[in-house]
């Protein structure tokens, strides 16, 4: 990797773990470049300072997470291709909150805060990424493979909801319960039990 590739990298790791633990006002351009260890000018050659450093990290997660999502949710042909994709959907939420810990909690906090940075990023990734989730209901529902008494967007709010909901409480499931979603056997039965919940009392 060359230099100025691995400054960006550097940094970019540095930021979404720093606005994870102390939040955007919380954490300083010093902070951010004596973390990644490298001279504070270069945050403003690489990003025009925290606020880029800041969008670019949300931006390149939400990209990826709608990538994700367009990909999986194609219209399905059959309940079992219903089943499937969103199964896989699911998978797909929970892997990114697994492997991107500190991107997740720093969108949480956003939407929490009614967005104040990054309110073009989350329409054109993150909101697409919910409207993808809609659209992929509405189609199944033209099918008649999912039942037209649901409100399609209620049941994207439902199921979103209920995904992230497991990991903002997860602190709580470990502690009270011995529980926890980082925990390969417990996610397959979350899993498991969303499709349950959501899909046995919905298909047409």
């Amino acid at each position: 990797m060359k230099k100025p590739d691995r400054t960006r990298e550097l940094l970019l790791d540095s930021a979404k773990r720093l606005f994870a633990q102390k939040g955007y006002d919380g954490t300083s351009v010093k902070e951010l470049a004596a973390d990644a260890g490298v001279n504070i000018s270069l945050v403003s050659y690489h990003f025009k300072g925290k606020e880029g450093l800041y969008r670019t990290c949300l931006q390149q997660y939400g990209k990826q997470r709608l990538q994700a999502s367009m990909r999986i949710l194609t219209a399905p042909a059959t309940k079992e291709e219903l089943r499937l994709r969103l199964g896989l959907f699911v998978d797909e939420m929970i892997s990114c909150h697994i492997e991107e810990p500190e991107l997740s909690t720093i969108v949480h906090r956003e939407c929490e805060q009614e967005l104040p940075i990054i309110p073009d990023i989350f329409r054109e990734t993150f909101l697409r990424m919910f409207e993808t989730l809609i659209g992929f209901l509405k189609a199944a529902q033209r099918k008649k493979l999912f039942s037209k008494k649901i409100d399609a967007h209620l049941a994207a709010v439902f199921l979103f909801g209920s995904i992230l909901h497991m990991f903002k409480t997860d602190a709580i499931g470990r502690k009270y319960f011995g529980l926890t979603i980082h925990e390969a056997k417990y996610r397959r039965r979350v899993r498991e039990n969303i499709m349950k919940v959501f899909l046995d009392g919905v298909l047409a």
